[in-house]
């Protein structure tokens, strides 16, 4: 499992989390699907975050909830509230 930020050409924010279900992905795996526009989303800066058990994402949005929950505790998160 992997957790990852990045930005497109349009200044756009990217926040993802590899589950369990697509396997190991490498990190050169994932700057080729995200550099190369495969899933509609074409990053000019990826930045790898977190692997292993503690890489987990909770959003919660108007018409959005979603939790891919870690299998350790994390001490610390980064969050992202819109004004």
């Amino acid at each position: 499992r992997r957790a990852l930020i990045g930005i497109d050409k349009e200044q756009r924010l990217t926040i993802a989390v590899t589950d369990s279900l697509f396997g190991g992905l490498t990190w050169v795996e994932l700057q080729e699907i995200f550099g190369a526009g495969q899933w509609q989303v074409q990053t000019v800066d990826l930045l790898n975050l977190d692997g292993g058990g503690s890489a987990q994402l909770y959003v919660k949005g108007a018409q959005l909830e979603e939790h891919v929950p870690g299998t350790t505790e994390v001490p610390v998160a980064i969050g992202f509230f819109q004004k």
